[in-house]
Protein backbone atom coordinates (compact mmCIF):
# COMPACT_ATOMS: atom_id res chain seq x y z
CA UNK A 1 0.00 0.00 0.00
CA UNK A 2 1.12 3.61 -0.51
CA UNK A 3 1.51 6.14 2.27
CA UNK A 4 -1.61 7.33 4.03
CA UNK A 5 -2.79 10.53 5.67
CA UNK A 6 -4.41 9.67 8.99
CA UNK A 7 -6.85 12.39 10.02
CA UNK A 8 -9.08 12.96 13.00
CA UNK A 9 -11.67 15.40 14.29
CA UNK A 10 -13.71 15.82 17.42
CA UNK A 11 -14.86 18.19 20.08
CA UNK A 12 -14.43 18.29 23.85
CA UNK A 13 -15.65 21.31 25.79
CA UNK A 14 -14.88 19.87 29.24
CA UNK A 15 -11.68 21.45 30.56
CA UNK A 16 -11.01 18.62 33.04
CA UNK A 17 -11.11 16.00 30.28
CA UNK A 18 -8.86 18.03 27.99
CA UNK A 19 -6.30 18.57 30.73
CA UNK A 20 -6.20 14.91 31.73
CA UNK A 21 -5.80 13.77 28.12
CA UNK A 22 -2.99 16.25 27.49
CA UNK A 23 -1.16 15.16 30.65
CA UNK A 24 -1.16 11.63 29.28
CA UNK A 25 -0.11 12.72 25.80
CA UNK A 26 2.78 14.63 27.38
CA UNK A 27 4.28 11.24 28.26
CA UNK A 28 4.00 10.08 24.65
CA UNK A 29 5.43 13.36 23.42
CA UNK A 30 8.50 13.05 25.63
CA UNK A 31 8.91 9.40 24.61
CA UNK A 32 8.72 10.19 20.90
CA UNK A 33 10.95 13.27 21.03
CA UNK A 34 13.49 11.37 23.08
CA UNK A 35 14.37 9.26 20.02
CA UNK A 36 15.50 12.28 17.99
CA UNK A 37 19.23 12.91 17.96
CA UNK A 38 18.43 16.51 18.80
CA UNK A 39 14.98 16.46 20.44
CA UNK A 40 12.71 19.13 18.94
CA UNK A 41 10.60 21.22 21.31
CA UNK A 42 7.16 19.94 22.19
CA UNK A 43 4.53 22.53 21.28
CA UNK A 44 2.34 23.32 24.27
CA UNK A 45 -0.63 25.66 24.08
CA UNK A 46 -2.38 27.49 26.88
CA UNK A 47 -2.57 30.96 25.48
CA UNK A 48 -4.27 33.32 23.05
CA UNK A 49 -3.18 33.81 19.46
CA UNK A 50 -3.99 37.02 17.59
CA UNK A 51 -3.86 38.40 14.08
CA UNK A 52 -5.29 37.25 10.79
CA UNK A 53 -6.52 33.82 11.92
CA UNK A 54 -8.25 31.55 9.41
CA UNK A 55 -10.35 28.57 10.50
CA UNK A 56 -11.24 25.67 8.22
CA UNK A 57 -14.95 25.02 7.83
CA UNK A 58 -14.21 21.31 8.28
CA UNK A 59 -13.88 21.95 12.02
CA UNK A 60 -17.53 22.77 12.53
CA UNK A 61 -19.44 20.01 14.28
CA UNK A 62 -22.53 21.34 12.46
CA UNK A 63 -22.08 23.66 9.47
CA UNK A 64 -23.73 27.05 10.05
CA UNK A 65 -27.13 27.32 8.42
CA UNK A 66 -27.97 30.13 6.05
CA UNK A 67 -30.10 31.72 8.80
CA UNK A 68 -26.98 32.00 10.97
CA UNK A 69 -25.08 33.97 8.35
CA UNK A 70 -25.75 37.63 7.76
CA UNK A 71 -24.11 39.91 5.24
CA UNK A 72 -21.90 42.36 7.11
CA UNK A 73 -21.73 44.78 4.22
CA UNK A 74 -25.46 45.45 3.81
CA UNK A 75 -25.08 48.87 5.39
CA UNK A 76 -21.86 49.75 3.56
CA UNK A 77 -21.64 51.91 0.43
CA UNK A 78 -21.96 49.93 -2.80
CA UNK A 79 -18.40 50.76 -3.87
CA UNK A 80 -16.99 48.90 -0.83
CA UNK A 81 -16.00 45.31 -1.59
CA UNK A 82 -17.89 42.75 0.51
CA UNK A 83 -15.58 41.40 3.24
CA UNK A 84 -17.58 38.27 3.94
CA UNK A 85 -20.21 37.08 6.37
CA UNK A 86 -20.58 37.30 10.11
CA UNK A 87 -21.59 34.26 12.09
CA UNK A 88 -24.32 35.46 14.44
CA UNK A 89 -24.71 33.78 17.83
CA UNK A 90 -26.84 34.50 20.87
CA UNK A 91 -25.45 36.72 23.60
CA UNK A 92 -22.66 39.32 23.57
CA UNK A 93 -19.74 38.61 21.25
CA UNK A 94 -16.12 38.89 22.32
CA UNK A 95 -14.78 38.22 18.83
CA UNK A 96 -16.62 38.10 15.53
CA UNK A 97 -16.22 35.04 13.37
CA UNK A 98 -16.46 35.91 9.68
CA UNK A 99 -17.11 33.64 6.75
CA UNK A 100 -14.70 34.88 4.09
CA UNK A 101 -14.85 32.02 1.60
CA UNK A 102 -16.80 28.87 0.89
CA UNK A 103 -14.90 26.87 3.51
CA UNK A 104 -12.88 29.50 5.39
CA UNK A 105 -13.71 31.59 8.42
CA UNK A 106 -11.74 34.44 9.93
CA UNK A 107 -11.34 35.69 13.50
CA UNK A 108 -8.84 38.08 15.09
CA UNK A 109 -8.26 36.28 18.37
CA UNK A 110 -8.75 32.77 19.76
CA UNK A 111 -7.71 30.82 22.85
CA UNK A 112 -5.91 27.48 22.46
CA UNK A 113 -5.14 24.70 24.90
CA UNK A 114 -3.36 21.43 24.22
CA UNK A 115 -0.25 19.74 22.92
CA UNK A 116 1.40 18.91 19.61
CA UNK A 117 4.35 16.57 19.19
CA UNK A 118 6.28 14.98 16.37
CA UNK A 119 5.89 11.25 15.85
CA UNK A 120 9.43 9.90 15.56
CA UNK A 121 10.18 7.92 12.40
CA UNK A 122 13.85 7.10 11.86
CA UNK A 123 13.34 7.14 8.10
CA UNK A 124 12.47 10.88 8.26
CA UNK A 125 10.21 10.56 5.23
CA UNK A 126 7.66 13.23 6.16
CA UNK A 127 9.45 15.61 8.50
CA UNK A 128 7.02 18.44 7.75
CA UNK A 129 3.96 16.25 8.18
CA UNK A 130 4.71 14.12 11.25
CA UNK A 131 2.88 16.20 13.86
CA UNK A 132 0.29 14.72 16.21
CA UNK A 133 -2.00 17.49 17.42
CA UNK A 134 -4.49 17.53 20.25
CA UNK A 135 -4.90 21.27 20.55
CA UNK A 136 -8.38 22.49 21.51
CA UNK A 137 -10.17 25.71 20.65
CA UNK A 138 -11.62 27.63 23.57
CA UNK A 139 -14.58 29.52 22.09
CA UNK A 140 -17.48 29.61 24.52
CA UNK A 141 -19.27 32.14 22.33
CA UNK A 142 -19.36 29.60 19.50
CA UNK A 143 -20.64 26.20 20.69
CA UNK A 144 -20.13 24.84 17.16
CA UNK A 145 -16.37 25.24 17.63
CA UNK A 146 -15.77 25.23 21.37
CA UNK A 147 -13.45 22.35 22.21
CA UNK A 148 -12.76 21.44 18.57
CA UNK A 149 -9.40 19.73 17.97
CA UNK A 150 -7.21 21.72 15.59
CA UNK A 151 -3.95 21.56 13.64
CA UNK A 152 -2.16 24.86 14.27
CA UNK A 153 -0.21 26.31 11.34
CA UNK A 154 1.77 29.50 11.92
CA UNK A 155 2.56 32.03 9.19
CA UNK A 156 5.64 30.17 7.95
CA UNK A 157 3.73 26.89 7.74
CA UNK A 158 0.92 28.66 5.88
CA UNK A 159 3.34 29.31 2.99
CA UNK A 160 3.11 25.65 1.95
CA UNK A 161 -0.58 25.96 1.03
CA UNK A 162 -1.80 26.70 -2.48
CA UNK A 163 -4.66 28.88 -1.25
CA UNK A 164 -3.51 32.49 -1.38
CA UNK A 165 -5.79 33.51 1.50
CA UNK A 166 -4.12 30.93 3.75
CA UNK A 167 -0.63 32.01 2.64
CA UNK A 168 -1.43 35.56 3.74
CA UNK A 169 -2.73 34.46 7.16
CA UNK A 170 -0.88 34.73 10.44
CA UNK A 171 -2.44 31.45 11.57
CA UNK A 172 -4.47 28.68 9.99
CA UNK A 173 -6.45 26.22 12.10
CA UNK A 174 -7.35 23.05 10.24
CA UNK A 175 -8.16 19.39 10.78
CA UNK A 176 -5.38 17.37 12.47
CA UNK A 177 -3.49 14.82 10.39
CA UNK A 178 -0.27 12.82 10.25
CA UNK A 179 1.46 11.26 7.23
CA UNK A 180 2.41 7.59 7.68
CA UNK A 181 3.84 4.79 5.58
CA UNK A 182 3.57 1.31 7.16
CA UNK A 183 5.34 2.36 10.35
CA UNK A 184 2.97 3.10 13.28
CA UNK A 185 -0.17 2.81 11.16
CA UNK A 186 -1.96 0.23 13.35
CA UNK A 187 -0.43 1.78 16.44
CA UNK A 188 -2.00 5.13 15.49
CA UNK A 189 -5.38 3.39 15.14
CA UNK A 190 -5.04 2.12 18.70
CA UNK A 191 -3.98 5.52 20.07
CA UNK A 192 -6.93 7.29 18.46
CA UNK A 193 -9.29 4.51 19.49
CA UNK A 194 -8.06 4.78 23.09
CA UNK A 195 -8.63 8.56 23.06
CA UNK A 196 -12.10 8.13 21.58
CA UNK A 197 -13.17 5.46 24.05
CA UNK A 198 -11.85 6.99 27.25
CA UNK A 199 -11.80 10.74 26.59
CA UNK A 200 -13.61 12.07 23.50
CA UNK A 201 -16.58 9.87 22.48
CA UNK A 202 -17.34 11.94 19.37
CA UNK A 203 -13.78 11.63 18.03
CA UNK A 204 -13.77 10.42 14.46
CA UNK A 205 -10.64 9.20 12.72
CA UNK A 206 -9.78 7.79 9.32
CA UNK A 207 -7.08 5.53 7.86
CA UNK A 208 -8.35 3.92 4.66
CA UNK A 209 -11.71 3.67 6.47
CA UNK A 210 -13.44 5.23 9.45
CA UNK A 211 -12.48 4.09 12.94
CA UNK A 212 -10.08 1.27 11.99
CA UNK A 213 -9.43 -1.12 14.87
CA UNK A 214 -11.99 0.46 17.16
CA UNK A 215 -13.88 -2.80 17.59
CA UNK A 216 -11.38 -3.98 20.22
CA UNK A 217 -12.90 -1.44 22.62
CA UNK A 218 -16.46 -2.74 22.20
CA UNK A 219 -16.55 -4.65 25.52
CA UNK A 220 -14.45 -2.22 27.58
CA UNK A 221 -16.07 0.03 30.17
CA UNK A 222 -15.10 3.63 29.24
CA UNK A 223 -15.27 4.63 32.92
CA UNK A 224 -12.69 2.03 33.99
CA UNK A 225 -9.72 4.32 34.70
CA UNK A 226 -7.47 1.45 35.79
CA UNK A 227 -7.93 -0.36 32.50
CA UNK A 228 -7.53 2.95 30.63
CA UNK A 229 -4.12 3.50 32.24
CA UNK A 230 -3.06 -0.11 31.64
CA UNK A 231 -3.92 0.27 27.97
CA UNK A 232 -1.89 3.46 27.85
CA UNK A 233 1.17 1.64 29.17
CA UNK A 234 0.68 -0.92 26.40
CA UNK A 235 0.56 1.94 23.89
CA UNK A 236 3.87 3.32 25.15
CA UNK A 237 5.50 -0.09 24.96
CA UNK A 238 3.99 -0.57 21.52
CA UNK A 239 5.65 2.61 20.35
CA UNK A 240 8.99 1.34 21.69
CA UNK A 241 8.45 -1.83 19.66
CA UNK A 242 7.62 0.10 16.49
CA UNK A 243 10.85 2.10 16.78
CA UNK A 244 12.94 -1.01 17.52
CA UNK A 245 11.41 -3.10 14.74
CA UNK A 246 11.93 -0.38 12.16
CA UNK A 247 15.37 0.75 13.29
CA UNK A 248 17.28 -1.24 10.66
CA UNK A 249 14.92 -0.24 7.86
CA UNK A 250 15.01 3.34 9.14
CA UNK A 251 18.81 3.44 8.95
CA UNK A 252 18.75 2.15 5.36
CA UNK A 253 16.00 4.54 4.33
CA UNK A 254 17.71 7.50 6.00
CA UNK A 255 20.96 6.78 4.15
CA UNK A 256 19.07 6.35 0.88
CA UNK A 257 17.33 9.72 1.18
CA UNK A 258 20.56 11.40 2.30
CA UNK A 259 22.18 10.29 -0.95
CA UNK A 260 19.19 11.44 -2.97
CA UNK A 261 19.39 14.89 -1.38
CA UNK A 262 23.12 15.06 -2.13
CA UNK A 263 22.45 14.24 -5.79
CA UNK A 264 19.71 16.89 -5.93
CA UNK A 265 22.04 19.48 -4.44
CA UNK A 266 24.77 18.61 -6.93
CA UNK A 267 22.32 19.01 -9.83
CA UNK A 268 21.21 22.39 -8.50
CA UNK A 269 24.75 23.71 -8.21
CA UNK A 270 25.85 25.92 -11.16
Amino acid sequence: MPSVIVSWSGQCSELFVRENLCWKLEELAELSHGYFEVPPPIRRFDHTIRGNILISGSLFSTPPSSSDLVRVYESLPQEVDPPGFELRVAGPLRQKLMKIHEDLFSISQVDLYGIEFRLFDGRFLYEDDDRVSFVFLRMEDYPELDGAIVYVEDHNQCQFYENEMIRQADWFLGRPRVHLRYYCESWMDMLLGWIKHFYIPNLNYWRYKELPGYEIFSNIDPTDSELRDEFFEVLKEGFHEEVRNWSGIAAEASEFWRRIREIQQQEEEP
